[in-house]
């Protein structure tokens, strides 16, 4: 009885790899076999390096960053007016403490969306919240409303306040 199963599942395995080595063969005869002129080869090369190039150094438009990481960026851009920090916390989590110079949008706020499309999209944003979780989804409103480059802090001021960094109250 083992013996005739153990025929049946080597005899489907089988018939699996026929078919899937029968359909690759089909597909590759189905192509055509052109014969391209040395100008065309030339070209479809250079489109080749272009798309290779593109495609190996895509636009990094939002960076998850940790809280040490998120510390040093504040810090290097101190008196740059072209970086904003966004909290996205309610009042009283804020109240509670923040990052020293930042924006309070609070993300359960009917306006949110809105008042982040009036802001200025070609600026830095660092964004953060109380565990990341929506800093995240704030910063995939600003991917789709096109700003240009985004932070989220990860872990959000529970990592902040963990790597002892300083609070504003």
């Amino acid at each position: 009885m083992i013996s005739v199963i153990y025929k049946l599942k080597t005899c489907l395995v089988l018939i699996l790899l026929s078919s899937l080595l029968a359909s690759g063969c089909t597909a590759k005869a189905s192509q055509k076999t052109e014969q391209a002129s040395p100008a065309e080869r030339k070209t479809k090369t250079q489109q080749h390096k272009f798309q290779t190039r593109a495609q190996a150094k895509p636009a990094q438009k939002l960076l998850t960053i940790n809280a040490k990481s998120a510390f040093k960026l504040i810090s290097t851009n101190k008196n740059n007016s072209n970086f904003i920090i966004i909290d996205v916390r309610t009042p009283t989590e804020y109240a509670e403490g923040h990052i020293k110079n930042c924006r309070l949008i609070n993300f359960y706020s009917l306006d949110f969306k809105t008042k982040l499309d009036k802001l200025d999209k070609n600026k830095e944003y660092l964004v953060y919240c109380r565990s990341g979780f929506r800093s995240d989804q704030a910063v995939q409103i600003m991917e789709q409303l096109n700003f240009k480059k985004i932070y989220n802090l990860s872990g959000g001021i529970i990592a902040w306040k963990n790597s002892e960094l300083p609070l504003q109250r």
